[in-house]
């Protein structure tokens, strides 16, 4: 590892707003100490940060949809 300084893109969900985009300015270093990874948290680029970005939406997606089916199955009374 080296002290460069690099440009990221992190993505990472917040609530209520959604996915969250933030660019910065970090030292390599802190970054693999700080976040689980590359291509995970942070991004070398803007298009890998959508790419991550749509992929978690897609996963949340298919997340609700399992939690509503539960809940449609759910009855109380009967």
């Amino acid at each position: 590892m080296n002290g460069k300084t690099i440009t990221i893109w992190r993505t990472e969900y917040t609530y209520p707003g959604g996915i969250l985009f933030v660019k910065e300015i970090a030292n390599l270093d802190i970054l693999v100490k700080k976040y689980h990874g590359e291509g995970i948290e942070w991004h070398r680029t803007e298009a890998e940060a959508i790419a991550r970005a749509e992929e978690m939406r897609i996963a949340k997606i298919a997340s609700l949809k399992k939690q509503i089916a539960k809940l449609e199955k759910m009855k109380f009374g009967e």
